[in-house]
């Protein structure tokens, strides 16, 4: 896990300063995450794996009380120097060690971050979820579509995977390779809702304690 962690933090310092410009169109997915989230006036929101949190800040601005953590220094950075970031508390830490009583939050989302951890990170991580999301509370996890799910043109099929396997990180094949569905059900989470998006390439996934 310690080479996870150096090889993520390393990933990611090289991008931070463009990460936003580069990847606009996930900005517009983010938003429709929180959307789908339905309503978060006063909720207590975590947003794992927050990046340069577009989703933290958002959830703040419609009076959520908003935690955004994430393992990269540098993405964080970026992060606080957005107008409203002292709305928002950053924390940089460790997803499969979450620094939360149990119970704490109504909401967490999850954006972009599964299909970056090796499998056993991916476990822990939703594990930790179960424990500090209350029992009212919801998940929204946003990620890409499995290619054995996809059922958009083959040819769009190739190209958009094509591109997916050369530019995401090396733990994407092993992501896609096995049903997010079996690692959530395993933590004791189950999935109600699944909402595709952009040419069904990626999908917002609604999950409830089970």
């Amino acid at each position: 896990m310690e080479n996870y962690q150096a090889y993520i933090k390393k990933r990611f310092s090289r991008v931070a300063s463009v990460y936003d410009a580069t990847f606009v169109m996930i900005k517009k997915i983010r938003t429709a995450a929180i959307v789908i989230a339905g309503p978060i006036v006063g909720e207590k929101v975590l947003d794992l794996c927050t990046g340069t949190g577009e989703i933290a800040l958002a959830c703040a601005r419609q009076g959520s009380k908003v935690v955004g953590l994430d393992l990269s220094s540098a993405m964080l950075a970026r992060a606080k120097r957005k107008n409203g970031a002292e709305l928002v508390e950053w924390l940089e830490g460790d997803a499969t060690d979450l620094p939360f009583e149990n119970s704490r939050f109504d909401l967490v989302i999850i954006s972009f971050g599964l299909h970056e951890m090796p499998k056993q990170w991916r476990e822990k991580t939703l594990q930790e979820v179960r424990r500090v999301i209350k029992s009212s509370g919801r998940l929204i996890i946003v990620e890409f579509v499995r290619p054995v799910e996809y059922v958009g043109p083959k040819w769009l099929k190739k190209i958009g995977y094509y591109f997916l396997n050369k530019y995401e990180c090396k733990y994407f094949q092993e992501y896609i390779s096995e049903p997010l569905d079996t690692v959530i059900q395993s933590a004791g989470l189950k999935i109600t809702k699944r909402s595709s998006l952009i040419a069904g390439f990626m999908e917002v996934i609604t999950v409830l304690p089970s």
